[in-house]
């Protein structure tokens, strides 16, 4: 019997296993894919770029594995607008200091976390082997090998790392009698790709969006200068794969002038061939049953990726899990407990993080060239520079910190109160009264702890 099977070697099975492998726990990694580091190209599909920041650096840390990413990930300190008459506007990220997120391919840190992986003692890596089916009541899963060849898996305790359509999620799901909400978001994506040559013109160290409403258009960086884009576009809309390519190239051509000409030389070409990606969400209300069941990651919280925290929250859930469990006992570990403490104490931060993914693409989309969020951002910039003891902007909070995700979402709409009620119908910062917004922060918990 293996003491712990985690079903998927994703960034999150691959993470939980190298911190769980740390602690002494025996694992193994079951993927249905080939082994990444024998194909001679990738497949397609999940390549939307990644914004990894200070959650996932943490445990890419702990982990050994962030001097295998960081050479390869670009640093971004803020994002480029690009508005509808060919405007440019540069938005840092942190108005305090000179902090970044940074673009890095999701194959980078699978790349890395493999390999971390492979050195791990106590840990096994079986890719080619997909789990067909579980039995809760034997604690055993049937697996088939690439060729087809089953066999039973005995486990103490089952972790599904194993995305959105989750098996273990499933099994979790018929014990509770309450099964998982799988929802299709209105936006869908097509990956576009910019490359070096034509990408002279875009600032190398920013995350560029071209918002122009229900669609945007964004592209971060790579390391070899070209850039990762990706339209975000109404499923139901006139960019939708079911309308002539004619009919999209004219709208993309509207909403985005110059673009083409400048950057995507084989619009046409991308457009047809490139697949169009749905957005899925997914939550449930149980992510552990008995006997030592647990989801996590997007098998657990799928999340819309306007806040660029997925992957973020994930690489954390393997943290706070591995950090909750205890040393092994002469009777082992009791993972019915375990992960029962672990779902409890998450579940808010993720609640936090998934409630601001999905409300982020406004901001993103509409907000972000609007002269009321230019006066806010100003208004913040000023608190944060002069009072970084009575106010964080959210963004930093969430990009920056270990905060937990609730915990921030609980300080900024105090912080929001304040701002709202002094820049409502202002135009101008000179008619803000910072003063008076300080004093209304110091009667609603600050000093922050």
């Amino acid at each position: 019997m293996t003491e712990v099977v985690i079903i998927g070697g994703g960034l999150a099975g691959l993470a939980a296993a190298g911190l769980l492998a740390r602690r002494g726990v025996p694992v193994t990694v079951l993927e249905a894919q080939a082994d990444p580091r024998l194909l001679p190209q990738r497949p397609k599909g999940r390549s939307i770029n990644l914004a990894l920041s200070a959650r996932g650096i943490r445990t890419l840390e702990v982990l050994d594995a962030i001097d295998l990413v960081r050479p390869l990930a670009v640093p971004m300190f803020g994002r480029q607008i690009h508005d509808w008459h060919g405007g440019e506007e540069f938005q840092p990220y942190d108005q305090v200091g000179n902090r970044a997120i940074h673009s890095v391919r999701r194959s980078t840190l699978i790349d890395a976390l493999t390999a971390v992986a492979a050195g791990t003692p106590n840990l096994t890596l079986k890719f080619g082997h997909r789990c067909v089916s579980i039995d809760t009541d034997a604690k055993t899963i049937r697996v088939a090998d690439e060729l087809g060849r089953t066999m039973d898996m005995a486990f103490g305790a089952l972790i599904g790392a194993d995305g959105t359509h989750s098996l273990v999620r499933d099994a979790i799901a018929k014990q509770a009698h309450a099964p998982a909400r799988v929802e299709t978001l209105r936006h869908c994506y097509k990956e576009l790709a910019i490359p070096a040559d034509r990408a002279a013109g875009l600032a190398p160290n920013a995350l560029h969006i071209w918002p122009r409403g229900d669609v945007m258009l964004i592209a971060l960086p790579n390391r070899e200068g070209s850039f990762t884009a990706t339209l975000f576009f109404p499923r139901d809309g006139r960019l939708d794969e079911r309308q002539s390519l004619d009919a999209q190239k004219a709208l993309f051509d509207d909403l985005f002038p110059g673009v083409e000409g400048a950057l995507l030389s084989d619009l046409d070409r991308q457009l047809a061939a490139n697949p169009t990606g749905r957005i899925v969400t997914t939550s449930c209300e149980s992510w552990t049953a008995a006997p030592g069941l647990l989801v996590l990651g997007d098998a657990a919280h799928a999340m819309a990726p306007f806040y660029g925290q997925g992957m973020n929250c994930a690489l954390e859930d393997c943290l706070k899990l591995a950090a909750g469990v205890p040393a092994a006992e002469p009777g082992g570990w009791n993972w019915t407990e375990c992960f029962k403490a672990f779902a409890t104490a998450r579940r808010g931060d993720v609640q936090a993080i998934m409630d601001l993914s999905l409300s982020n693409y406004s901001e993103m989309s509409h907000h972000v060239i609007q002269d009321g969020f230019r006066l806010r951002r100003q208004v913040e910039g000023e608190l944060a520079r002069a009072h970084p003891d009575r106010f964080t902007p959210l963004y930093e909070m969430v990009a920056f910190s270990d905060i937990p995700y609730a915990e921030a979402l609980a300080r900024a709409r105090r912080q929001d109160l304040a701002i709202s009620r002094w820049t409502a119908n202002k135009s101008r910062r000179e008619d803000v009264n910072l003063a008076a917004i300080v004093a209304e922060l110091d009667t609603i918990g600050y000093p922050l702890a």
